[in-house]
């Protein structure tokens, strides 16, 4: 039985599962690259008879050899992934950087700078949050990138909202990011589609219409 409802589910939507799941994947790993390096950083330039001393990032020398030592790994982790064997100049060396792991070395060298021995793991989980949503919509957004307007009918029937949604009025940028939640999530509350839609675009309810 699986196998058929499976059969049923157009193309474009069972394309975008396969690329959306591959981007959370991503994602994720990322996310651990980021700790990875992170944590190679500290234990390598800030531990001091078994204990972790921020204050060591106050000085420009140490901060030099963090950032390094993160970059090294952001960029060996980027060419296993995208398979790159030739040697790398600084700037290709960025750009893969930010291909991989959404920031540059620059970047990074001037977060470090910035917080100093404040740079601890709760001030280092919020830069990463924040570099892990900048991926994740870029990456998401690419999952969507082959729906198109005569797409949206379907949506919105794949996504059980054909007694709730006017697909006429639902703009293509609004159908896919109704997929993207729904996949993420596996449903679709009042809420979320008070959130992404306009009024105009729901349909009424029938206690609203007697009135």
């Amino acid at each position: 039985m699986a196998k058929k409802e499976d059969e049923k589910i157009p193309d474009y939507i069972a394309k975008h599962k396969k690329l959306y799941q591959h981007a959370t994947t991503l994602v994720d790993t990322a996310g651990q690259v980021h700790s990875d390096a992170y944590g190679e950083a500290v234990k390598k330039h800030l531990m001091e008879g078994g204990e972790v001393k921020f204050d060591k990032l106050e000085d420009t020398k140490i901060q030099d050899l963090f950032v390094k030592t993160m970059s090294d790994m952001y960029i060996n982790k980027a060419k296993a992934h995208f398979k790159v064997s030739k040697d790398l100049d600084d700037l290709e060396k960025d750009m893969l950087m930010q291909a991989y792991a959404g920031i540059t070395s620059h970047e990074l060298h001037r977060f470090v700078s910035k917080y100093g021995k404040k740079l601890n793991h709760k001030q280092f989980d919020a830069l990463k949050g924040d570099l892990q949503g900048k991926i994740g919509e870029r990456l998401y957004a690419s999952a969507t990138g082959h729906i198109r307007d005569e797409h949206i009918g379907g949506i919105v029937k794949h996504v059980g909202l054909e007694a709730r949604v006017e697909s006429a009025k639902l703009g293509l940028s609004e159908a896919k990011q109704l997929l993207s939640i729904y996949q993420q999530n596996g449903n679709l509350s009042d809420d979320i589609l008070k959130q992404v839609l306009e009024p105009y675009q729901l349909k009424k309810k029938k206690e609203e219409k007697k009135k």
